[in-house]
This record gives structure tokens, C-alpha cells and sequence, in this order.
């Protein structure tokens, strides 16, 4: 990471410091995942991923295969492992599922994308909508 990406993470962290709650940390940048790993490791970190190769400006490009994969959470060790609600059936997916990682989906912005993954995953990130309604 470059001076301008730690200079990021510190101060993600010191507007946590002043927050008094709980709270996670998100990122599909596994670099942010490790400072935090090293340097806050009572924050949880979550660890974002997609099926890149889906989209065309990411096509051939080494790094998305590896994001895609999470093959770098040998390192970064999240806490837990987030996907789109379209990708639950991902082998990654699958694999951290079989190994005891916690899975999030993210970002339900609709009751119907809610009941497509219902039980599917540990815990959900919602967007646009009460989902206090459709439990």
C-alpha cells in the first residue's frame, strides 16, 4: 500500500476510535484488510468480493481473478466474507462456507432479493428497504 492508502486507513480509524458501537470494516481491497488486521485488530474486517470476470473492463486481468477467489485471505484472515446476492452459489463461496467462514450478502435492495438468499448466509447488508417487514 502506498502512503496515500495507509494515510486513508488511519483516518477510517480514527473516525472509528470515536465511535462507541460496534462496527466492521468492508473492502474488496485485501491491502486494507491486512492494516487493519495489523493495526486494529479488536475492528472486524469483511473481506468484499464479485465474479469480476462478468465484467468486460476487468477481462484478462490477473488481480480480478485473484479478488474473484479470495485467494489472498490466507493472508488477510477476514472475519468474515461478503457476495453479491446473484453469486451465492460461488465455489470460493462454497469453499470458505465449508471452512467455517462467516458470509455476509450485500446489498439486498429489495424484499425479493432478500427471499432469493434467505438462509443462505450468516448475516445480510440491506439497502432501501425495512426489512423488519418481510420477516
Amino acid at each position: 500500500m502506498d502512503k496515500a492508502d495507509t494515510a486513508v486507513c488511519v483516518a477510517g480509524q480514527a473516525l472509528l476510535d470515536e465511535y462507541d458501537g460496534a462496527c466492521a470494516i468492508q473492502c474488496f481491497d485485501p491491502r486494507v484488510l491486512l492494516w487493519y488486521k495489523k493495526n486494529a485488530p479488536q475492528v472486524a474486517r469483511g473481506q468484499l468480493a464479485e465474479e469480476f470476470w462478468e465484467k468486460e473492463e476487468y477481462d484478462g486481468k490477473a488481480l480480478y481473478l485473484v479478488l474473484t477467489y479470495m485467494l489472498t485471505n490466507v493472508a488477510t484472515r477476514p472475519d468474515f466474507i461478503s457476495y453479491k446476492a446473484i453469486h451465492k452459489d460461488n465455489i470460493s463461496l462454497n469453499v470458505c462456507r465449508m471452512l467455517g467462514a462467516k458470509t455476509a450478502c450485500f446489498t439486498l435492495k429489495s424484499p425479493e432479493e432478500f427471499a432469493y438468499v434467505n438462509d443462505d448466509f450468516d448475516m445480510y447488508i440491506f439497502d432501501s428497504f425495512d426489512i423488519s417487514q418481510h420477516r
